[in-house]
């Protein structure tokens, strides 16, 4: 039985082997010519065989180093075994072992743990010693592994898209028949495909078939027992293998070449069978602690990756000496073909069946302007690279053949022509607010001549600065508002400086607290371009009333500021009318009106970036800060 067993597994491996053997292939058309994705080196070497050697232990019935206290070299054996390997990706295997050992247990090993008193289950100590049972057995096992290594990818370099498109600019790499190479400085082709040595993890989890056959010597114990010969003679008759189990293993693996490796790795099995010892119904099958063997094995094993150095092109040259591994060619060309005879051999010629010469790289250049004939879209006409070969006579970044205006240079949404401004203030007509009358703010008239259009201008024949009107005293209100306008104060109160207010004692206002409340302001939401408030940032107002009242004796600011997007002076004003709509949320709900105040400041003081959504969304905000602690 035992002979039958090997000679199986033997048969199956070995015809595993060979059909695989018969159905290797080399990858080696790895095309890159759209440069859509990052480049990963697919190795040819999809297949690797490997021989392992190590120990093997048990936990059954009269043997467990977990289970019974037992050492854990106790009753080891020399395993051995053969695999077999195929690459799914780069980062799982699929892998097809055998192992080869022996099993076995003895009880006068036994230190403690559970025996087979099935009326005496709990006894711990000295029952195995008294039963004195043991068994052997051979174990073979034939098993089929998903093997996943997360760091393979780093043996073999792997370049980005931006990688190689700089390459490719700089001349570091060249596409030669479709694949992307490296170019030395002789200007000879080299593979991208590097090998480095790595330490590499791996975890593997599988199914298999476990051979077992074991001999029991009950020391005699059935003789006079009934009870227990039965359950032996029912073990005897129901025995059967193999047994099917789910191996689990982690493995360190070490690159000794591109084609050789080492791996020594752990494996086990989850328990799924009482039956690799032949024990069962002898030993207590009612009990829980005695139901599953397993057996677990350490091993180190050699590998060797199959395939490598093909001709794939058929021209007697191998793919590494191959400087046109894809096209067959002589070889005192390094296997290149020269098609043209200009004396450039195909891969270094980029009009391959056009005679041209080395300056333009063996293509022709009819109209003498440095673009090649097979890449000029004039190529009888002079003209720029940019531009295909192209000529651009008023040199506006049109051509010619495109350019209405083809004299006089001009803009691309224009055809090549002039924008129209029809009131001669040099803001075209499509960006001008008043595109019929001459102006200077955005088109438009400014009799102060302060940057506001008249339109827009509260203060027309003042010179000013926000909505055009002066702030003399620079308090942030403007004059024709301010109460106090040679005196700097502050909008709660007109532009006036603020009535001095006696608070009670309180505590003082801590930075934690100011950056908190702070943080629940920001998300105030206002509806769009107005100073309305959302219903759901009501709670935000009655968390900022329940600040300014824990600290009573200070006095603050509210402060506006808004996004970059839309007029300067529209945001400046919008911001003060949202800051003025918080303050008189804030009054109503029982702060005093001594204790606020509000100003808009606009674009100015920004806590995010103006380019992005999220940014502009920050910089919409209503702020807390402290005038007096």
């Amino acid at each position: 039985m035992r002979a039958f067993y090997n000679t199986l597994a033997a048969v199956i491996f070995l015809s595993s082997f060979v059909t695989a053997q018969e159905t290797i292939q080399i990858d080696n058309s790895n095309d890159y010519n759209n440069l859509d994705e990052d480049y990963e080196y697919n190795s040819s070497r999809k297949w690797a065989i490997g021989i392992h050697l190590g120990l093997s232990n048990n936990g059954s019935d009269t043997h467990s180093w977990a289970r019974h206290g037992v050492s854990i070299f106790e009753k080891t054996h020399l395993s051995y075994g053969l695999n077999l390997n195929y690459s799914l990706t780069q980062h799982f295997n699929l892998r097809l072992n055998y192992f080869g050992s022996s099993i076995e247990g003895a009880d006068n090993e036994v230190l403690d743990g559970p025996c087979s008193d099935e009326n005496d289950i709990d006894q711990s100590i000295g029952c195995h010693l008294g039963r004195d049972w043991s068994f052997t057995s051979p174990l073979h096992e034939l098993s089929l592994d998903l093997e996943w290594e997360p760091r393979a990818g780093k043996r073999y370099k792997s370049y980005s898209e931006e990688d190689l498109q700089e390459g490719l600019r700089e001349g570091r790499f060249a596409r030669v028949d479709g694949i992307i190479m490296k170019v030395d400085s002789d200007g000879e082709y080299h593979s991208l495909n590097q090998f480095k040595r790595i330490l590499s993890p791996y975890a593997t989890v599988g199914i298999g078939l476990a051979f077992t056959d074991p001999t029991i010597d009950y020391n005699g114990d059935d003789l006079g027992n009934n009870n227990l010969a039965a359950n032996i003679a029912r073990d005897q008759a129901e025995f059967s293998s193999p047994h099917i189990q789910i191996p689990y293993g982690i493995g360190l693996r070490y690159d000794l070449s591109e084609k050789f490796y080492l791996d020594l790795e752990f494996r086990s099995v989850i328990p799924t069978s009482d039956w690799l010892d032949g024990m069962y119904y002898a030993t207590n099958a009612e009990d829980p602690r005695n139901n599953n063997d397993s057996y677990q094995f350490g091993t180190l094993r050699i590998g060797v990756r199959l395939g490598g150095d093909p001709d794939t092109d058929g021209d007697g040259i191998k793919d590494v000496d191959d400087v046109c591994p894809l096209t067959p060619g002589i070889k005192s060309l390094d296997g290149c073909p020269d098609a043209d005879l200009d004396g450039i051999t195909d891969k270094r010629d980029n009009c391959p069946n056009q005679a041209g010469s080395k300056k333009f790289g063996g293509c022709p250049d009819r109209d003498g302007d440095l673009v090649i004939d097979s890449e000029d879209n004039c190529p009888d006409e002079a003209g720029l690279a940019q531009f295909g070969g192209c000529p651009d006579t008023d040199g506006d970044g049109i051509v010619d053949a495109d350019d209405k205006c083809p004299n006089e240079p001009g803009e691309a949404k224009y055809q090549g022509c002039k924008p129209l401004d029809t009131d001669g203030d040099n803001v075209i007509d499509e960006l001008d607010s008043c595109p019929t009358v001459y102006g200077t703010a955005n088109g438009c008239p400014d009799r102060d001549e302060d940057g506001v259009a008249d339109n827009f201008d509260r203060c027309p024949d003042v010179k000013g600065t926000v909505y055009g009107c002066p702030d003399t005293d620079g308090d942030g209100v403007l004059d024709d508002i301010d109460k106090c306008p040679n005196t700097k104060g502050i909008a709660a109160n007109s532009g006036c400086p603020p009535v001095k207010y006696v608070a009670p004692s309180a505590p003082v206002v801590t930075e934690e607290d100011l950056s908190f409340i702070n943080f629940l302001m920001r998300e105030i939401k206002f509806v769009t371009n107005s100073d309305g408030i959302t219903v759901e940032s009501s709670a935000k107002i009655d968390e900022a009333v329940k600040f300014a009242n824990k600290y009573s004796s200070s006095i603050f600011q509210l402060r506006g500021f808004t996004d970059n997007k839309g007029d300067k002076s529209y945001n400046q004003r919008l911001s003060e009318r949202r800051a003025k709509r918080v303050y008189n949320e804030m009054i109503k709900r029982g702060v005093q009106a001594e204790r606020l105040s509000y100003a808009g400041y606009g674009e100015e003081s920004p806590i995010a970036t103006n380019n992005t959504a999220e940014g502009r969304r920050q910089n919409r905000r209503v702020e807390i800060s402290v005038v007096k602690r």
